[in-house]
């Protein structure tokens, strides 16, 4: 039975990849290195659990790029309506498990679509999730620390527990030699955060939070979690015990951990994301030079103090007119912006056209605190 399901793994394989040799429209969004992994009961029920769930959380990275915080939502999205084609770049099959990278190319009339839903005035789109965060789970006993142990039920909890569709969103590392290169465990509770980024940058994103848990796992054992965020985002600590379920079963107390957990995380980015204070809306006309500009130009925008929601009205290859809500509006965006050597002019239409200008004088540019500061790549 076994041979016969490699056998048949390998042909699904085969069709992929040649499907994905045909040539991609040139107008199409083609999103590269996403990461899809996914347990079943066998490699091929993996295979294709897994390569659904990378198709959508590569159009999720590709909306974010095109309208950053203010994207659409992918949950409940008939994903084939969208993809035209993907390459297996690499995979990694195990008997029950498949984990692969791919490169997904998307319809640009479908996603554009998708962005630009209700005509030219565009529609103000919840913020439906932050941008996944890499959980790193170090189980500490009295006889050591486990991380990318097989027997670390722990890590075992989160592959199984965790929410997808959550706001607040985890991504659980594989857990295989790329991983084991990139951290181990104690440079995972010393928050070394160039081995934490490393690991970070292979999964596609910018946070990574170190979930311990502390203790045997006994059935009468204390055990506890503590958590360290390092990155853009769910950097505020967070610790609780955790109840032992009525069963005695470890795996069943650690499923209930990793909700709680990731319960709070969730609760905390839904109050994060409600807007504070007095705000006005202003429209802004925003260079496009290419796909990964404007996305480094938007999460720029959006990391900047104040700035809380983004609708794309539309969206061209050289520019982009998106209205913003900003506390304090105009005058307090344009504050902000001159940290980082870019500025705001009237646009003669009642809105304001970005453009870049000389930093404040004497003082070199700097982004404000929680963002990044945007540099065009061809400063770089």
């Amino acid at each position: 039975m076994f041979r016969a399901r490699r056998f048949a793994f390998a042909v699904a394989t085969l069709l992929v990849s040649l499907a994905a040799t045909l040539p991609a429209s040139a107008q199409n969004y083609e999103v590269s290195d996403v990461r899809a992994q996914a347990s079943a009961a066998d490699a091929v029920e993996a295979q294709v659990l897994a390569i659904e769930k990378g198709q959508r959380d590569g159009l999720r990275t590709l909306l974010r790029q095109l309208a950053g915080d203010g994207a659409p939502g992918v949950s409940g999205l008939s994903i084939q309506d969208y993809v035209v084609s993907f390459e297996v770049l690499s995979e990694e099959v195990g008997p029950t498990s498949y984990g692969a990278t791919l490169a997904v190319t998307y319809d640009r009339r479908a996603v554009d679509q998708l962005l630009n839903r209700g005509g030219s005035g565009g529609t103000t789109v919840a913020r439906e999730e932050l941008p996944p965060a890499v959980v790193v789970p170090v189980w500490e006993t009295g006889a050591g620390t486990r991380l990318w142990e097989a027997d670390n039920a722990w890590k075992q909890a989160w592959d199984q527990a965790v929410d997808n569709n959550a706001v607040a969103r985890f991504v659980v590392p594989l857990g295989d030699l790329q991983d084991l290169a990139a951290v181990d465990a104690q440079r995972a509770l010393q928050g070394d955060q160039a081995a934490l980024q490393n690991l970070a940058q292979r999964y596609g994103a910018d946070t990574v939070v170190v979930a311990r848990l502390v203790g045997d796992g006994t059935p009468d054992g204390p055990l506890e979690v503590r958590a360290s965020g390092y990155g853009a985002a769910l950097t505020e600590p967070y610790s609780a015990v955790v109840p032992r379920d009525a069963s005695g079963s470890l795996e069943t107390s650690l499923a209930s951990a990793v909700r709680a957990m990731q319960g709070v995380y969730d609760r905390r980015a839904r109050e994060g994301a409600a807007a504070k204070g007095p705000t006005a809306a202003v429209a802004v006309t925003a260079p496009v030079t290419s796909l990964d500009e404007w996305g480094r130009l938007l999460r720029y925008l959006e990391g900047l103090r104040g700035v809380e929601v983004t609708r794309v009205r539309e969206f061209s290859r050289t520019e982009a007119k998106v209205d913003l809500r900003v506390q304090g509006g105009a005058d307090a965006l344009n504050t902000e912006l001159a940290r980082g050597g870019w500025s705001l002019r009237q646009d003669g239409a009642g809105g304001w056209r970005l453009q870049q200008g000389a930093a404040p004088s004497g003082a070199a540019p700097t982004a404000a605190p929680g963002s990044e500061l945007y540099v065009p790549s061809s400063t770089l």
